[in-house]
């Protein structure tokens, strides 16, 4: 009851995005899915020069919200500490090339599509194009097929507009505000597949498989399969992704020899019946 009474006043006390940071460096379980709502109050992560901003809001109703300027110690310190870093583990992930172009009747819209490239350990790269909306979909999905399991989060696309408030450097005064925003998104959207990719339950899962595969023309389909998953589709995806590795098989008093094979187990008994 303490601990749920503490809990309660650090969430009224302190900005969400402190509180969000605190738990996750607190590592507590039991509060991942209070940490998924609040995950969506961090957003976006832009770099420029020797400084990150990170743009996020305090509450729901402060869609444009505020940036908060953090040198890249204080940022890997709050944000890289928690995970084993995605080169640790051979997998690089770049996302460029980002491209407008006009669609729906008469070119009345304009969409930004962004080239994606992860490369795996094995040094397989998938390659494919994406538009924005289709990362909320990718992170979506992620949240739905694990459930209490922290996603990274992505920020809203009124979050970028609050960039354009800023003080600008000489070098930026060069750039185009709408480049300057689709630049900031560019970086989110890298942060966000990194962070996702660095943890391999959601790197390896079916859902990240089909973003990742599947080109922007056919990613429509890929949407509809994700809806129309049941209940046991997801759970079987779940295990394969998060607990990939076989339990080994005990009998009672099985004893584990210095070699590192099981005595008294079964493949054990089942050679000492052959050399029988």
């Amino acid at each position: 009851l303490t601990m749920m009474v503490a809990t309660a006043l650090l969430l009224l006390l302190l900005p969400s995005m402190m509180t969000m940071i605190l738990l996750r460096e607190m590592r507590m379980n039991w509060l991942l899915p209070m940490l998924q709502r609040l995950s969506s109050k961090v957003g976006c992560f832009y770099q420029h020069e020797d400084h990150y901003y990170l743009i996020c809001h305090r509450g729901s109703r402060d869609h444009h919200g505020h940036v908060v300027t953090v040198s890249p110690q204080e940022f890997n310190k709050l944000f890289r500490s928690g995970s084993m870093s995605i080169a640790d583990q051979g997998v690089t992930v770049s996302v460029t090339d980002p491209q407008t172009k006009r669609a729906g009747p008469a070119g009345i819209h304009k969409i930004t599509t962004y080239g994606i490239t992860v490369t795996g350990a094995s040094g397989v790269s998938s390659n494919t194009r994406k538009r924005y909306t289709d990362f909320t979909v990718l992170r979506e999905e992620l949240v739905r097929s694990f459930p209490g399991m922290f996603v990274p989060p992505l920020a809203s696309k009124s979050q970028f507009h609050v960039l354009l408030k800023q003080p600008t450097t000489a070098v930026m005064n060069q750039i185009k505000p709408t480049d300057r925003v689709v630049e900031a998104r560019r970086q989110s959207l890298e942060e966000f597949l990194t962070r996702c990719c660095a943890r391999p339950w959601l790197r390896n899962s079916p859902v990240m498989a089909a973003f990742l595969a599947t080109q922007e023309n056919t990613y429509e389909t890929a949407k509809k399969e994700f809806a129309s998953k049941s209940m046991e589709t997801m759970l079987e995806e779940f295990d394969r992704a998060v607990y990939d590795r076989e339990v080994p098989e005990f009998q009672p008093g099985a004893q584990r020899s210095g070699s590192g094979s099981v005595e008294g187990g079964v493949e054990q008994d089942q050679q000492q019946e052959e050399g029988n």
